[in-house]
């Protein structure tokens, strides 16, 4: 698993993680027990990228049509997400 998908599943005790304190290991704990399960989404599947990173306009607005968003220009001719 990458990133964040390998640190929950492996308690050993990594050097790095050390400063990290227990009341961090919610997620991990939260995995153990069954309430959460956490799944791998491929970058070009992230659509919170929409707003934290610049984007082609392709991708752009695919995140955008994906999350429910309209443009000023959109929203302004009538034609928002909900609608």
């Amino acid at each position: 698993m990458e990133g964040v998908g390998g640190a929950e599943f492996n308690p050993v005790n990594h050097p790095r993680a050390k400063h990290i304190d227990t009341s961090y290991h919610y997620v991990r704990n939260t995995v153990e027990e069954g309430a959460i399960r956490l799944k791998y989404i491929p970058t070009d599947q992230m659509v919170a990228d929409g707003l934290t990173k610049p984007l082609d306009s392709g991708k752009f607005l695919r995140f955008r049509s994906i999350m429910g968003l309209a443009s000023g220009n959109d929203a302004a001719a009538g034609h928002g997400a909900g609608e």
